[in-house]
């Protein structure tokens, strides 16, 4: 359909399973199934598990779905995991080179019965896309192997992932000091033109901080390299850490701050990522041999 002309088409079902789509010179016939086979629609409760706000939902999405593997060979990755505590609710995503969190306080998450759900990547981008900006909220309801998505009024249902999560509390680097300060333009800027040498190689970025300056390179043996400093704050030791520049922009893109902080121990150990004035999402990148 999307390919017809501007025209009036024309739809017609036929007895016989097929659906007939006729457009000016373009006729299609397109096999049906038995309406009976169509799997039967949920029953919602009218009460019962979470409620959030729309912006809510859409933020923790957009700031962890970077991060999730579209490997279907590591099927426990190719989602969000979804908790929620007395506390706080988050959500966590992991490739296994990166890993994101989002996390809102539980005054902004009301209603109960969800306390763990490994959510499908397609899922949570479709949801995404049909949240409406109208200040109700919408509800994340739990159906067994299922969870439906009250979003209003589109109803979003899918089947959770049957799986175990990585234990991701094993790879958080334990956070030291304030981190190394830097503006988010210049560092995204610096990042894009640099790896432009690069271009699509996997190739590491190399972020080398030395007496308050982050120079930022990229080499390819075949066409040259390219150089570019940033200012940083806090930088109190000399470090030279290698990096896909990528998913260092995958994360910028998402936060709305002006700077962020960047917290290293050392050139092999996971970096954590995130706005400088906040602790509401962060992302942990695995670093490259250099």
């Amino acid at each position: 359909v999307r390919e017809l002309p501007e025209a009036p088409v024309d739809l017609r079902v036929q007895e016989e399973l097929n659906a007939e789509i006729t457009c000016q010179r373009s006729r299609f016939k397109v096999k049906g199934l038995p309406k009976d086979e169509f799997p039967a629609r949920p029953e919602i409760a009218a009460e019962g598990g979470l409620r959030l706000a729309p912006d809510t939902l859409r933020s923790m999405i957009q700031r962890t779905a970077f991060a999730i593997s579209t490997d279907q060979t590591r099927y426990t990755l190719t989602g969000a995991l979804l908790q929620v505590t007395a506390t706080e609710a988050q959500m966590v995503a992991t490739d296994g080179h990166r890993l994101a969190i989002a996390r809102v306080p539980r005054e902004q998450v009301a209603g109960d019965g969800l306390t763990e759900a490994l959510l499908p990547r397609k899922a949570l981008l479709e949801a995404a896309k049909v949240l409406r900006d109208d200040g109700g909220e919408v509800r994340i309801v739990p159906l067994g192997n299922q969870v439906a998505f009250d979003l209003r009024p589109t109803l979003l249902v899918c089947r959770l992932i049957d799986g175990q999560f990585p234990n991701y509390q094993q790879v958080l680097p334990a956070v030291q000091g304030r981190g190394l300060g830097v503006k988010k333009e210049e560092l995204v800027g610096a990042l894009k033109r640099t790896s432009t040498i690069i271009g699509d190689r996997t190739a590491p970025t190399v972020l080398e901080f030395k007496r308050g300056r982050l120079t930022v390179s990229c080499v390819n043996l075949d066409l040259g390299e390219a150089r570019e400093e940033v200012e940083v704050q806090h930088a109190d030791k000399d470090l030279i850490v290698g990096f896909n520049a990528r998913y260092i922009l995958d994360f910028l893109a998402v936060v709305d701050e002006p700077e962020v902080s960047i917290h290293l121990n050392d050139p092999l150990s996971p970096a954590l990522f995130r706005p400088l004035q906040g602790q509401d999402h962060s992302c942990v990148i695995m670093p490259m041999r250099i």
